[in-house]
């Protein structure tokens, strides 16, 4: 007899102590470990100290309440795993699903579950067990790794746009640039013809809207022509009331709200004429002919980065105090879908081939480092608030003036005289450039690409009194041509074109400035002016 008490002492010792092993690599694994009943419920039997860090529950409190791991249960996801793992007490496969579960102090924590049927279905008890692992920062690091991915695959949409608006532009403006230069030759000499006359001014009027559609796109593509400067938004809005009135239907009455004292923003004035035009345009459609309100506003707020998440841009400013332009209307509203692609080149509901100006605007406020808020429902009309930094002090203190800054200044009043090379890979621009300067009273040599400028510049090097040069040119580009200019003979005043902007220009010439600039299409009225101011030769 006391040999077999002696056995059941030792077998009782063993047995705990594989117990106390089994609890103690229970209480050491990473994840919650459980042991439950295979009934409706669920009910918990055992359940790991782990859960306290995970859940904030203690395992008393999840063992006293059979339904809590049940009332845990993210609302989104709560079907789903119900039915998990009722297809596990059925017999049909383990559980193993991720899911959301809601921590007792309100956090959302992501876990994946693992459990399965322990023992044979013909016991009187049928228990499951299984583990809960918290992949909370997984799910994290993941949702970061997809919003890269999707900021990487939008940038490079933007790029691909960027290249093609960049293109379509350069071409269009060279065509643009003929077309206008020709009609206002055929103007200028016609004097008896009135319905010629007209035609042409009309054809004008088509050019100049062409060109507002280029000038869009490349603002779109980032890519716009511009002159940052310090901004008053209030000032700006004043200058333009009559004009942002008349793009407003009869029946809609348009309110201004203008925040006092509101600070400066860096920005470009004719691009931020765009942006409030485009936005009080897009606001006057959404109500149509019915009777409305257009309400524009101005103010100032500082913003944290949980509030610039929201912004419709993928790329989120830092927080920090801003300026905004908020414009509403009573209109029609959006629904989610129409929201998503509002800013997408040439969406409209309106009407076809029209849309482009919110694509404008978000490229313009993109480049700006800003942010644009949307807040919009069906028949409750829409709110869209453009937040731009406020100015630096260190950049400047005062509002720089609204008129544009020439490159050079006139000083000297003579003749003009000399001969000009004309470079341009467009035959019609060529012959158009020629023309005009021809009756300035200058001589015109031309080149259609880079390296035959350059042969010309050489054999024709004394008697060039200037160049002007286009800047995307086939074989040889016109960085090169003007450093081979530039070269041969130092002093030589180069006047370069381009449909694109003058700071995107002088980024591609590291450190060196043209002695002036003209912006495709240009009118022949700035053709004389940037000629006649860089060789001081007013005529």
């Amino acid at each position: 007899q006391s040999t077999l008490e002696e056995q059941v002492r030792e077998r009782t010792a063993a047995l705990q102590e594989t117990e106390e092993r089994f609890r103690t690599l229970v209480q050491q694994v990473p994840a919650v470990v459980y042991l439950s009943a295979l009934d409706e419920v669920g009910t918990t039997l055992y359940i790991s100290p782990q859960l306290t860090t995970t859940l904030g529950y203690t395992p008393e409190e999840w063992i006293a309440q059979p339904d809590l791991w049940q009332r845990c249960l993210h609302p989104d996801d709560r079907a789903r795993v119900l039915a998990a793992y009722e297809t596990m007490r059925d017999g049909s496969a383990p559980m193993n699903c991720e899911y959301r579960t809601i921590a007792r102090d309100g956090r959302v924590v992501w876990v994946h579950e693992v459990a399965n049927v322990l023992g044979s279905r013909t016991n009187r008890l049928c228990l499951h067990q299984g583990i809960l692992i918290d992949i909370t920062e997984q799910k994290r690091a993941e949702e970061e790794r997809l919003q890269l991915e999707r900021r990487l695959l939008h940038a490079q949409k933007l790029e691909s746009l960027g290249v093609l608006a960049g293109g379509v532009a350069h071409d269009f403006n060279n065509l643009l640039t003929a077309m206008q230069g020709h009609l206002e030759m055929a103007q200028q000499q016609i004097t008896n013809v009135a319905s010629v006359r007209w035609h042409i001014e009309s054809a004008l009027q088509v050019v100049k809207r062409a060109t507002d559609l280029t000038r869009q796109m490349l603002a779109y593509a980032g890519k716009g022509q511009f002159v940052v400067q310090d901004v008053d938004l209030n000032m700006l809005i004043e200058q333009n009331r009559a004009v942002l009135s008349a793009a407003v239907s009869r029946s809609v009455t348009f309110d201004l709200q203008l925040a006092a004292q509101l600070p400066l923003i860096r920005a470009d004035i004719g691009q931020m004429q765009q942006v409030i035009m485009n936005l009080v345009t897009n606001a006057s459609e959404a109500i149509g002919e019915r009777h409305g309100v257009i309400t524009l506003r101005t103010g100032a707020q500082v913003c944290d980065q949980e509030y610039l998440q929201r912004s419709c841009l993928e790329e989120k400013p830092p927080a920090g105090p801003y300026v905004f332009i908020e414009v509403s209307d009573t209109g029609c509203g959006m629904d989610e879908r129409t929201r998503e692609r509002m800013f997408e080149p040439f969406f409209t509901t309106k009407f076809t081939g029209r849309g482009l100006g919110m694509a404008a605007v978000q490229g313009i406020v993109r480049a700006l480092h800003g942010a644009i808020m949307v807040d919009s429902q069906p028949g409750r009309g829409t709110t869209v608030r453009v937040l731009l930094p406020v100015a630096q002090s260190s950049e400047s203190s005062t509002p720089a003036p609204l008129a544009p800054v020439a490159l050079a200044e006139v000083e000297g009043k003579t003749s003009a005289t000399g001969t000009i090379l004309v470079i341009d890979d467009e035959d019609m621009v060529c012959e158009l450039v020629a023309d005009a300067l021809h009756l300035m009273g200058f001589q015109a040599l031309t080149a259609s690409d880079g390296e035959e400028g350059v042969h010309l510049f050489r054999e024709h090097v004394a008697e060039i009194s200037c160049v002007i040069l286009d800047l995307t040119m086939p074989r040889q580009d016109g960085v090169s041509t003007y450093q081979a200019l530039r070269s041969i003979r130092p002093d030589v005043p180069i006047i370069l074109t381009s449909g694109y902007s003058l700071q995107g220009v002088l980024q591609r010439f590291e450190g060196q400035r043209p002695d002036g600039f003209l912006h495709k299409p240009y009118p022949l009225e700035e053709l004389r002016r940037v000629v006649e101011s860089v060789l001081e030769q007013p005529s």
